[in-house]
């Protein structure tokens, strides 16, 4: 299915070099696919709590 988004071109570049994508439509694919990680993962953390998800052992 193509789409045609205006996408604001100053964030677009800053994801592309901060992400070490090989082009930039990787980069439009990739970054929401990251969104939606990141905020299942904060629903995560929110439901069961910052220590029971994030804790780590340090010996």
């Amino acid at each position: 299915m193509a789409s045609n988004l205006a996408i604001n071109k100053t964030l677009l570049n800053a994801a592309f070099e901060l992400g070490g994508y090989s082009s930039k439509k990787e980069t439009a694919n990739t970054t929401p696919q990251e969104f939606i990680q990141r905020r299942r993962s904060e629903e995560l953390i929110q439901i069961f709590g910052a220590d029971r998800c994030c804790s780590v052992s340090i010996p």
